[in-house]
């Protein structure tokens, strides 16, 4: 009876451990989903941000910022949205290495992650706001435009506007 049960308790032990054997695909595929997903959300933002600036003609500008600050409460959401699971899921080893794999950076910590592609991603939204920006500032001057590059050209040529 002893060796039924113990042969029984082994069994059901051997079952557990292969069981929580995940193959190497489906670890690929949990991580490029997430990278996917987090790629996905951070184009958005940047489309709705240019479009917004694109669409006002120029009239629109952010306070960088104020802009700033909350993309970077947004993209905090964004990342442990993504990520954290991956953590609770595959441990932080497996987390390091595939965004080493992902990113060609080595980050050894979950908050390391978090602010790695929080301030990737507010760097590249805020960078393309600040194009759009200039590309309307160009396009459609308004009159403090105007001023600034008349400005501009007189320094260049060694004249001051208050002489």
């Amino acid at each position: 009876m002893k060796k039924v049960i113990l042969f029984a308790v082994v069994s059901v032990m051997m079952c557990l451990t292969s069981c929580k054997h995940i193959p190497a695909d489906v670890i690929k595929a949990d991580f490029m989903c997430a990278f996917s997903d987090y790629e996905c959300r951070e184009s958005q933002i940047n489309c709705e941000c240019v479009t917004k600036i694109h669409d006002s003609n120029g009239e629109y500008r952010p306070d960088m910022e104020k802009l700033r600050d909350s993309l970077t409460i947004v993209f905090e959401d964004i990342v442990s949205e993504c990520f954290d699971s991956l953590y609770i899921e595959y441990g932080a080893n497996i987390v390091m290495k595939m965004v080493y794999i992902q990113d060609g950076v080595t980050l050894d910590s979950k908050e390391k992650l978090h602010k790695y592609y929080v301030n990737k991603s507010v760097g590249k939204i805020l960078n393309h706001v600040a194009l759009e920006i200039k590309t309307q500032s160009i396009l459609n001057p308004s009159e403090e435009d105007k001023i600034k590059a008349i400005r501009e050209i007189f320094e260049k040529g060694g004249y001051s506007l208050t002489d």
